[in-house]
C-alpha cells in the first residue's frame, strides 16, 4: 500500500499525518477497493500458482502479465469462493473482521459485466462517442 507522510507545523508543535492510497482490485470490471475488503495478490507463492492467478486476471485483461504484478496488486475477496477462506463461518458470525485465504487459493469468480460497462469499454476504444449519445446536425 502506498504511504505518503507529510508534516504539518501548528503553533510550534509538529503533527505527523499519514495518508494511505486506495488499493483497487486488478480484475477488470471490478470496482472493489480496500475499502470494501480485499485479499492480497499471491506474492510469496510458487511460480505455478502465481501464473494461474495471472491467467485468471488475463481472461478479461489481456494487458495484465507477470510483470504487472507488484507488491501493491490486489484481488478482492469477491473473486474467491466461500470454501477458499479458512475462517468463513467466523467472519459471517462476526467473530472475525478479516477473511483469511487458504494457502494456494486461486480466484475463480469473474465479475458480472453490465451493458453500461461494455458500452464504456467500447467508447474508449473508438474515436467517436457511442451512437446513442452522438447527435448530428445537418445544415439546411
Amino acid at each position: 500500500m502506498y504511504t505518503f507522510c507529510t508534516t504539518i507545523v501548528c503553533r510550534n508543535s509538529e503533527i505527523s499525518l499519514t495518508i494511505k492510497m486506495v488499493q483497487r482490485c486488478v480484475v477488470k470490471f471490478c470496482g472493489n477497493s480496500d475499502k470494501t475488503g480485499h485479499s492480497k495478490f499471491p506474492q510469496n507463492t510458487s511460480k505455478a500458482l502465481r501464473r494461474r492467478c495471472v491467467r485468471f486476471v488475463q481472461t478479461k485483461r489481456a494487458d495484465f502479465g507477470e510483470g504487472s504484478v507488484t507488491a501493491y496488486s490486489v484481488v478482492c475477496g469477491a473473486h474467491f469462493t466461500k470454501d477458499n477462506f479458512r475462517n468463513s463461518l467466523q467472519y459471517e458470525l462476526g467473530f472475525s473482521r478479516k477473511r483469511e485465504l487458504f494457502e494456494g487459493a486461486i480466484p475463480t469468480i469473474q465479475p458480472q459485466v453490465s451493458s453500461e460497462d461494455l458500452e464504456k469499454e467500447r467508447a474508449t476504444k473508438r474515436k467517436f462517442p457511442p451512437a446513442s449519445t452522438h447527435t448530428s446536425h445537418i445544415a439546411q
